[in-house]
């Protein structure tokens, strides 16, 4: 697997970090979690910080002019 031959080369250098994150753990090769030093599981966020995830997200499409808000309603700019 080329992703694993990859990860193999970059033990070669210092200070080096390689930061994955999956929401299907039961999935993911052996081989790739057995080349990891540090191994940390991280549970779902609480309501509280979704919502804020969420809310960050939209306002940064806002920001970016991605979407707009109208009263009442949002709405998806449209391509031109």
């Amino acid at each position: 697997n080329s992703l694993l031959t990859s990860i193999d080369r970059l033990k070669r250098y210092d200070n080096v970090i390689v930061t994955t994150t999956t929401n299907i753990t039961g999935s993911v090769d052996v081989a790739f979690v057995d080349r990891a030093d540090i191994k940390q599981y991280i549970g779902l966020p609480t309501k509280h910080a979704r919502y804020e995830i969420l809310r960050s997200c939209v306002n940064e499409l806002i920001r970016v002019g991605i979407i707009t808000i109208l009263p009442g309603k949002i709405q998806k700019k449209r391509k031109r």
